[in-house]
């Protein structure tokens, strides 16, 4: 279960939930259900999850009432109720396993994308193999201009 500020975070913020997205298939081969806890309304969640294509849920939580359990639950001076990013990995016996209490409201995505893959570790799963699929591939010049002109990048002959 992971807490997010969702479109309370300044500007908004998808990343951590596409992060999540993209690390599904290597946290479900450890047995583990990915579940997205936010403040939105219904209606922008499905939006959200039908958008990323996402194949977790992503729950109302627009009271905080459960971010107040997990201790998620923010009153920022600037924006009113919020939540802040945690994840909790929770057993089959329905008991806390693993918290990350301090994955931190304003995480960029570097920070993101070592906290996603420290949680496919703490399953049991490879992390480096993990971060490696969730972060950015370096692109060449040769890349950036063939996408800005429509054109594929030349691939040298060997």
């Amino acid at each position: 279960v992971f807490f997010r500020p969702g479109s309370r975070f300044r500007g908004g913020d998808l990343q951590e939930v596409r992060l999540f997205g993209k690390a599904t298939r290597a946290l479900a081969e450890r047995g583990a259900t990915v579940v997205g806890i936010q403040m939105e309304p219904v209606g922008a969640l499905a939006a959200q999850a039908k958008g990323l294509d996402l194949s977790f849920p992503l729950l109302c939580d627009y009271n905080g009432a459960t971010a107040k359990a997990f201790g998620a639950y923010l009153e920022l001076e600037e924006q009113g109720p919020n939540i802040d990013r945690k994840t909790f990995i929770i057993g089959k016996d329905g008991k806390i396993k693993t918290s990350f209490v301090d994955v931190g409201y304003d995480a960029d995505k570097n920070q993101l994308v070592r906290h996603v893959s420290d949680v496919v570790r703490i399953l049991g799963g490879d992390p480096v193999k993990v971060k490696n699929e969730l972060s950015p591939k370096s692109q060449s010049l040769g890349d950036f201009l063939g996408i800005a002109t429509g054109s594929a990048p030349v691939t040298p002959a060997l």
